[in-house]
């Protein structure tokens, strides 16, 4: 896979826009970026919200792993400091990114939509009940910077 495009690269770039808080509504600036890493087989990303005066970093990458046949996406932040694996499933240009941490307390699933040319939709859903109703905790509206 290591020279084909895959159905994630219309996502790489630098991306500007703003976290909405799913409880609070409250809204964030925010910017990432993604770039291709392993000759196209997969991406790094990096993450900033900007909380009033803190800064929140994140950081991902994401692969195929060709031995389970799926998308792992590995994503750590400054605030736990502790790497959280996701599987993916993969859409057309969109995709759901699901927790397969065996030790989790609850169910979580993040969804990347494109939306449009130029922009890109994250939304982090959870469940307390095992994935029977799920709640948003957090959702990115994104813009391509240029």
């Amino acid at each position: 896979m290591s020279e084909e495009l895959t159905p994630l690269h219309w996502g790489l770039g630098d991306w500007i826009g703003v976290r909405t808080d799913g409880k609070t509504g409250n809204t964030f600036p925010m910017t990432i970026t993604v770039r291709p890493i392993l000759g196209n087989s997969g991406f790094a990303e990096e993450m900033e919200v900007r909380h009033g005066s803190k800064t929140y970093h994140a950081f991902a990458v994401y692969s195929f792993d060709t031995k389970r046949g799926t998308w792992v996406m590995k994503y750590v932040n400054d605030v736990g400091g502790q790497f959280v694996e996701m599987q993916g499933e993969i859409n057309g240009e969109d995709s759901i990114w699901r927790s397969i941490d065996p030790k989790r307390t609850r169910e979580a699933k993040l969804v990347f939509e494109r939306t449009g040319t130029s922009g890109w939709r994250r939304t982090q859903f959870a469940s307390e009940d095992g994935g029977e109703t799920w709640f948003v905790v957090f959702k990115d509206d994104l813009n391509r910077a240029s």
